[in-house]
C-alpha cells in the first residue's frame, strides 16, 4: 500500500508539471505557515550554442531578455541560475521584481555562470570553482567553461538567516567526467562542513547526475550522506529512500534541491516540480526544466544564532581586473584546445566500443 501511494504521488507530480508548462507554478502554505520558495534553473546563455538548446531558435541578448521576462513574474524567494554566461545583462534587466542580485563574473571562458536573483537581502556572497574538471574536446568540455558552486546568506525576514548554494557540477558520462563530479561532491561536502556558522542550509542546482544512474560519482555517499543533507524529491516522493531499486526512480532529474536543519530553523519539505518553462506560444528558451520547490521553516528563539558574523552586501567586480582577468582566460583556453587534441583520439575510441558494443561501464 505504502508503495503504491509513493508511485501515485510521483505520477501526480508528472502531471502537476506538466498543466504547469505554460505557467508559472504557484505555491500555497497555510496561513500560519512560514516558507521559503525558491527555483533552480539552468538558462542555457552559452554562445552559439545556446540558441539551439530549446525550442525557440533564438540567442544571445535576446534569448536572455524573453528568459527574463517569463522568470519576473515568478512567485519566489530566491532563483538560482546555471549557465548565465555572456548575457547576464539581458536576464538581469527584465528581473525588476527581484531587486537583489549577484553581479555577473563575467563572460565565457571567465565567468563560472552562476547568480542569485532574490526578494531578500542577500550577503557574504563566495564563488569556488572545482578543483577537478574535465574535457576540452570531449566530456562536456568543461575546462572551456569554468564551473563550481555559489554561496550567499539569505535574509528571510528580520534577523533571520539560512545559507544558500547553488551548484553546476562537471557534466558528462564518460569515465573522467564522472571522476572529476565525484571529486566536485568532495570538495562542496568540505565546503559545507567547514562553515563558521551552523545555519539551515539549502543545496540546488544542476548536478549532472543521480542517485539512481549508479555510477562511481555516487551523490548520495560522496555528498548527501557525508554533509548531513536531505533532497527534497526523495524526501517527498520516495519515502525518504536512497536506496535504488527501479521501481520508484523514472521521475528523478539532474537538477535537485537538499536542505539542512541547523541554527535554530528546522526546514521541511512542502513541494518540488520539475516546471517546462514556455512563452506565450509554448516555445522553450533552454534544454532544462525549472526546478521549483517550497519549504516550509519553524524557528526556535532560544536556539537561534546570537551572531552571524559580519555580512557584507554584494559588491561589483573591478572593471580593470576583470578585463586583465578576461584576457588570461582566453590566452588559457586557445592554450587547452591546442594542446588537447589528444582528446579527440578519445572520442573516436569510445565511438569504437559503440559500435562494437562493448562500451566500458562505470
Amino acid at each position: 500500500m505504502k508503495k503504491k501511494k509513493i508511485v501515485n504521488k510521483i505520477v501526480a507530480s508528472a502531471l502537476c508539471a506538466d498543466m504547469l508548462m505554460c505557467s508559472m507554478p504557484v505555491f500555497t502554505s497555510a496561513a500560519d505557515e512560514k516558507c521559503i520558495k525558491i527555483m533552480s534553473y539552468n538558462v542555457s546563455g552559452i554562445p552559439v550554442i545556446g540558441k539551439f538548446q530549446g525550442t525557440k531558435k533564438v540567442g544571445g541578448f535576446e534569448k536572455s531578455s524573453a528568459i527574463g521576462k517569463i522568470l519576473n513574474d515568478a512567485d519566489y524567494d530566491i532563483i538560482g541560475v546555471q549557465e548565465d554566461f555572456n548575457y547576464h545583462q539581458g536576464l538581469a534587466d527584465e528581473m525588476t521584481n527581484f531587486p537583489y542580485k549577484t553581479y555577473t563574473s563575467g563572460s565565457l571562458p571567465l565567468g563560472d555562470g552562476l547568480n542569485y536573483f532574490s526578494k531578500h537581502p542577500i550577503y557574504n556572497v563566495k564563488r569556488n570553482g572545482w578543483d577537478k574538471c574535465y574535457g576540452v574536446w570531449s566530456g562536456a568540455n568543461d575546462r572551456l567553461a569554468r564551473k563550481g558552486f555559489i554561496y550567499t546568506v539569505l535574509e528571510i525576514e528580520d534577523g533571520i538567516y539560512i545559507d544558500v548554494i547553488t551548484v553546476h557540477a562537471d557534466a558528462g558520462k564518460d569515465k573522467k567526467s564522472v571522476y572529476a563530479r565525484k571529486d566536485n561532491f568532495r570538495q562542496l561536502t568540505e565546503f559545507i562542513n567547514s562553515r563558521e556558522h551552523d545555519r539551515p542550509l539549502i543545496v540546488m542546482g544542476d548536478f549532472n547526475t543521480m542517485i539512481s544512474r549508479q555510477t562511481s560519482d555516487d551523490i548520495y555517499n560522496n555528498l548527501i550522506l557525508p554533509a548531513g543533507l536531505k533532497e527534497m524529491w526523495a524526501e517527498l516522493y520516495n519515502g525518504g529512500r536512497y536506496v535504488y531499486d527501479e521501481s520508484n526512480w523514472g521521475n528523478e532529474a539532474i537538477d535537485k534541491v537538499f536542505y539542512k536543519n541547523g541554527g535554530g530553523i528546522t526546514l521541511e519539505p512542502s513541494v518540488i516540480n520539475h516546471v517546462c518553462l514556455t512563452d506565450e506560444n509554448g516555445f522553450t528558451y533552454t534544454d532544462h526544466w525549472a526546478t521549483c520547490a517550497m519549504l516550509t521553516y519553524t524557528v526556535n528563539p532560544d536556539e537561534l544564532i546570537a551572531d552571524n558574523g559580519e555580512l557584507k552586501e554584494p559588491e561589483p567586480f573591478d572593471a580593470k581586473q576583470r578585463s586583465r582577468d578576461y584576457f588570461k582566460a582566453v590566452c588559457n583556453s586557445v592554450f587547452l584546445v591546442i594542446t588537447h587534441v589528444y582528446e579527440l583520439f578519445y572520442l573516436v575510441f569510445l565511438q569504437w566500443y559503440e559500435i562494437f558494443d562493448n562500451y566500458p561501464k562505470y
